[in-house]
Protein backbone atom coordinates (compact mmCIF):
# COMPACT_ATOMS: atom_id res chain seq x y z
CA UNK A 1 0.00 0.00 0.00
CA UNK A 2 1.81 3.42 -1.09
CA UNK A 3 2.96 5.72 1.93
CA UNK A 4 0.01 8.63 0.73
CA UNK A 5 -2.70 6.15 1.02
CA UNK A 6 -1.71 4.84 4.78
CA UNK A 7 -1.58 8.36 5.67
CA UNK A 8 -4.42 9.75 4.19
CA UNK A 9 -6.45 7.11 6.39
CA UNK A 10 -4.58 7.52 8.85
CA UNK A 11 -6.05 11.34 8.74
CA UNK A 12 -9.46 9.98 8.15
CA UNK A 13 -9.19 7.82 11.43
CA UNK A 14 -8.03 10.06 13.66
CA UNK A 15 -10.88 12.86 12.27
CA UNK A 16 -13.69 9.98 12.96
CA UNK A 17 -12.43 9.47 16.59
CA UNK A 18 -12.46 13.15 17.05
CA UNK A 19 -16.46 13.62 15.79
CA UNK A 20 -16.86 10.71 17.60
CA UNK A 21 -15.58 12.39 20.79
CA UNK A 22 -17.27 15.68 20.31
CA UNK A 23 -20.45 13.88 20.08
CA UNK A 24 -20.38 12.01 23.26
CA UNK A 25 -18.61 15.16 25.04
CA UNK A 26 -21.73 17.33 24.23
CA UNK A 27 -24.67 14.56 24.71
CA UNK A 28 -22.64 14.20 28.00
CA UNK A 29 -23.22 17.94 28.47
CA UNK A 30 -26.66 18.17 27.12
CA UNK A 31 -28.15 15.70 29.68
CA UNK A 32 -26.46 17.38 32.24
CA UNK A 33 -28.04 20.93 31.76
CA UNK A 34 -31.79 19.35 30.29
CA UNK A 35 -32.00 15.92 32.50
CA UNK A 36 -34.83 13.83 30.90
CA UNK A 37 -38.07 13.41 32.73
CA UNK A 38 -38.62 10.30 31.59
CA UNK A 39 -39.86 7.55 34.11
CA UNK A 40 -41.02 10.44 36.35
CA UNK A 41 -44.53 10.49 37.79
CA UNK A 42 -46.05 13.72 37.87
CA UNK A 43 -44.96 14.49 41.70
CA UNK A 44 -42.09 13.47 41.01
CA UNK A 45 -41.49 16.03 37.96
CA UNK A 46 -43.23 19.11 39.79
CA UNK A 47 -40.97 18.56 43.23
CA UNK A 48 -37.98 19.03 40.28
CA UNK A 49 -39.42 22.70 39.78
CA UNK A 50 -42.07 22.82 36.37
CA UNK A 51 -45.44 23.14 37.20
CA UNK A 52 -45.18 25.11 40.25
CA UNK A 53 -47.44 27.69 40.80
CA UNK A 54 -45.27 29.35 43.16
CA UNK A 55 -42.70 30.74 40.18
CA UNK A 56 -44.86 30.22 37.11
CA UNK A 57 -48.20 30.55 35.72
CA UNK A 58 -49.84 27.56 35.84
CA UNK A 59 -53.34 27.98 37.38
CA UNK A 60 -56.25 30.16 36.04
CA UNK A 61 -56.91 33.95 37.05
CA UNK A 62 -59.97 33.81 37.29
CA UNK A 63 -62.09 31.83 40.65
CA UNK A 64 -64.73 30.53 38.33
CA UNK A 65 -62.55 29.43 35.50
CA UNK A 66 -60.52 27.49 37.86
CA UNK A 67 -63.71 25.37 39.12
CA UNK A 68 -64.98 25.61 35.26
CA UNK A 69 -61.85 24.00 34.12
CA UNK A 70 -62.33 20.90 36.48
CA UNK A 71 -65.65 20.25 35.82
CA UNK A 72 -64.67 20.60 31.92
CA UNK A 73 -61.05 18.31 32.81
CA UNK A 74 -63.20 15.18 34.26
CA UNK A 75 -66.29 15.52 31.45
CA UNK A 76 -63.41 15.23 28.10
CA UNK A 77 -61.81 12.09 26.71
CA UNK A 78 -58.20 13.16 27.85
CA UNK A 79 -55.70 10.67 28.67
CA UNK A 80 -56.26 9.35 32.26
CA UNK A 81 -52.56 10.50 33.13
CA UNK A 82 -53.50 14.13 31.53
CA UNK A 83 -56.79 14.44 32.89
CA UNK A 84 -55.50 13.28 36.70
CA UNK A 85 -52.83 15.94 36.24
CA UNK A 86 -54.77 18.61 35.37
CA UNK A 87 -57.51 18.18 38.37
CA UNK A 88 -55.25 17.28 41.30
CA UNK A 89 -52.40 20.02 40.68
CA UNK A 90 -55.20 22.74 40.31
CA UNK A 91 -55.45 21.58 44.14
CA UNK A 92 -53.02 22.18 47.46
CA UNK A 93 -52.39 18.90 48.58
CA UNK A 94 -55.63 18.80 51.20
CA UNK A 95 -57.93 19.98 48.99
CA UNK A 96 -56.95 16.66 47.02
CA UNK A 97 -57.60 14.41 50.40
CA UNK A 98 -60.59 16.45 50.91
CA UNK A 99 -61.98 16.12 47.24
CA UNK A 100 -60.92 12.31 47.21
CA UNK A 101 -62.49 11.59 51.06
CA UNK A 102 -65.53 13.55 50.59
CA UNK A 103 -66.49 11.86 46.85
CA UNK A 104 -65.58 8.46 48.41
CA UNK A 105 -62.50 7.52 47.10
CA UNK A 106 -59.09 6.71 48.25
CA UNK A 107 -57.20 9.23 46.32
CA UNK A 108 -57.36 12.37 43.74
CA UNK A 109 -55.69 10.44 40.95
CA UNK A 110 -58.60 7.74 41.83
CA UNK A 111 -61.17 10.11 41.97
CA UNK A 112 -60.72 11.81 38.49
CA UNK A 113 -61.05 8.69 35.94
CA UNK A 114 -64.01 7.61 38.29
CA UNK A 115 -65.94 10.68 37.76
CA UNK A 116 -65.21 10.72 34.08
CA UNK A 117 -66.69 7.12 33.99
CA UNK A 118 -69.74 8.54 34.99
CA UNK A 119 -70.20 11.84 33.02
CA UNK A 120 -73.31 10.87 30.42
CA UNK A 121 -73.60 14.12 28.47
CA UNK A 122 -70.11 15.76 28.03
CA UNK A 123 -71.13 19.21 26.45
CA UNK A 124 -73.68 20.49 29.09
CA UNK A 125 -71.39 19.18 32.00
CA UNK A 126 -67.96 20.81 30.67
CA UNK A 127 -70.21 24.18 29.98
CA UNK A 128 -72.13 23.98 33.25
CA UNK A 129 -70.20 26.45 35.39
CA UNK A 130 -70.10 30.10 34.75
CA UNK A 131 -68.64 33.55 36.45
CA UNK A 132 -71.63 34.49 38.47
CA UNK A 133 -70.64 37.71 39.11
CA UNK A 134 -67.96 39.82 37.31
CA UNK A 135 -66.91 40.99 40.75
CA UNK A 136 -63.47 39.17 41.89
CA UNK A 137 -63.24 38.40 45.57
CA UNK A 138 -59.61 39.16 46.43
CA UNK A 139 -58.04 36.30 48.51
CA UNK A 140 -61.01 33.74 49.42
CA UNK A 141 -63.62 32.31 47.50
CA UNK A 142 -66.15 29.58 48.12
CA UNK A 143 -68.11 28.32 45.08
CA UNK A 144 -70.57 25.67 45.08
CA UNK A 145 -71.75 23.91 42.67
CA UNK A 146 -75.22 23.51 43.71
CA UNK A 147 -75.23 26.97 42.61
CA UNK A 148 -75.33 25.55 38.59
CA UNK A 149 -77.75 23.53 36.69
CA UNK A 150 -74.84 20.34 36.65
CA UNK A 151 -75.98 18.17 33.93
CA UNK A 152 -74.33 14.87 32.61
CA UNK A 153 -72.54 14.24 35.52
CA UNK A 154 -71.27 14.22 39.15
CA UNK A 155 -72.06 16.81 40.72
CA UNK A 156 -68.71 17.69 42.71
CA UNK A 157 -69.50 19.92 45.35
CA UNK A 158 -67.96 22.88 46.73
CA UNK A 159 -64.43 24.73 46.19
CA UNK A 160 -62.82 26.93 48.29
CA UNK A 161 -60.44 29.10 46.44
CA UNK A 162 -57.79 31.42 47.59
CA UNK A 163 -55.48 34.21 45.51
CA UNK A 164 -52.18 32.75 45.06
CA UNK A 165 -48.85 34.01 43.71
CA UNK A 166 -49.30 36.06 40.59
CA UNK A 167 -52.56 36.42 40.83
CA UNK A 168 -53.26 32.87 39.92
CA UNK A 169 -56.57 30.88 41.80
CA UNK A 170 -55.60 27.28 43.71
CA UNK A 171 -58.12 25.29 45.10
CA UNK A 172 -57.29 25.09 48.99
CA UNK A 173 -60.53 23.02 50.31
CA UNK A 174 -63.25 21.30 49.01
CA UNK A 175 -66.71 19.97 50.79
CA UNK A 176 -69.69 18.05 49.66
CA UNK A 177 -72.20 20.55 48.49
CA UNK A 178 -75.05 22.41 51.15
CA UNK A 179 -78.21 22.16 52.37
CA UNK A 180 -79.44 24.37 51.36
CA UNK A 181 -77.45 25.75 48.97
CA UNK A 182 -76.09 29.33 49.59
CA UNK A 183 -77.28 32.28 47.33
CA UNK A 184 -75.20 32.95 44.44
CA UNK A 185 -72.93 36.15 44.85
CA UNK A 186 -73.98 39.46 43.38
CA UNK A 187 -72.25 42.38 41.52
CA UNK A 188 -71.66 43.47 38.29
Amino acid sequence: MPRWLRRLGGKLLAWVIVIALICIGATIAYRQIFPSDAGQDTATFVQGGGGKHHTNKVLSTNPWEAVRAIYDTIGKPYPPATRVEKVCLSMSEEAQVQFARDLGYPDCATAVPALNAKVTDITPYIYAVRPMSSVVPRQNLTIHSCWYNIRGGPLLGSFTLQEVEMGQWLITGHANSPEPCPAPPTGN
